[in-house]
């Protein structure tokens, strides 16, 4: 948990290395809290609709409650944000490589949105699912990046986070 905290203190410092741990174990929490949030959104109407299906009445389906849940999902995505692109720039610079490379990711979001754009105006040989693959390739490159060892010593970027 400690490592999860350290990189929300480096809330916007894009400057800098992070090593394979701080990022790592910052994508474990981060995951696990979005995946408890995410899950918990569902529990009000979940218990609303074992009420209903035992007596055939819903009996406190808790709208303000699942309200609740659904914008601590938001404020927490929105609050992990900057902290997440903060730590993926800093783990680029460890290995060597600029931040810029999360740009990347630009143009394969503006490709899915005129592929899903095409689907929506009519053309439906082009399928929606498509809009995905320049999306998950920018993504399975980061994760090649950040997977693999940081420089050893001091680089451009600042020294080694290990010493």
């Amino acid at each position: 948990m400690g490592w999860y905290i350290a990189v929300l203190k480096k809330y916007a410092v894009f400057s800098g290395r992070a090593g394979r741990r701080e990022y790592w174990m910052f994508i474990l929490f981060n995951t696990v809290i979005h995946l408890v949030l995410h899950l918990s959104r569902y529990l009000p109407s979940m218990i609303a609709w074992r009420s209903y299906a035992r007596t055939g009445f819903v009996h406190g389906a808790l709208p303000g409650i699942e309200l609740f849940l659904i914008v601590l999902f938001f404020v927490y995505l929105l609050a992990v944000l900057v902290p997440g692109l903060a730590v993926v720039v800093r783990r680029l610079h460890d290995t060597g490589r600029s931040g810029f490379w999360l740009l990347w990711g630009l143009p394969a979001l503006g490709i899915a949105m005129i592929i899903r754009w095409f689907y929506d105006i009519g053309h439906r040989t082009v399928s929606p699912e498509w809009g995905l693959a320049p999306i998950a390739a920018v993504v399975v490159v980061i994760v090649v990046f950040t997977i693999g060892k940081g420089m050893p010593g001091d680089n451009k970027y600042g020294p080694n986070p290990k010493t």
